[in-house]
């Protein structure tokens, strides 16, 4: 399983179809982009309240929300999240193939 910076990038490839999900279907979809397999997909954080993807996954949408690559669908419930033109430019980009929170730092204002 990836770390939480090795998701963020997949996060975006997923989204740039510019689908509104939730973050259970996020989470899926990212897996599958992944290639986890079922037990990847199961495992449990150390407290064992959470699966590691899942958790991995809220994390890094938290991160990309806060820099402005993603935006939050507020008038459907459960929140669905969405790209954004910014995102959108990212995925774009072939010089960028992985993100990294010192790279939002270093290049997104809103972030910091």
């Amino acid at each position: 399983i990836p770390s939480m910076n090795g998701i963020m990038y997949p996060i975006l490839v997923v989204c740039s179809d510019g689908t509104a999900r939730t973050h259970a279907e996020l989470e899926a979809e990212v897996s599958d982009w992944l290639g986890l397999s079922a037990e990847q997909r199961q495992r449990r954080t150390k407290c064992g309240y959470y699966r590691i993807v899942e958790s991995k996954t809220k994390w890094a949408a938290d991160h990309l929300y806060k820099a402005g690559l993603l935006d939050k669908v507020r008038h459907v419930k459960p929140f669905h999240c969405k790209i954004t033109q910014e995102g959108e430019k990212m995925v774009a980009d072939p010089d960028i193939t992985d993100l990294t929170t010192t790279y939002l730092k270093k290049n997104f204002p809103p972030y910091r």
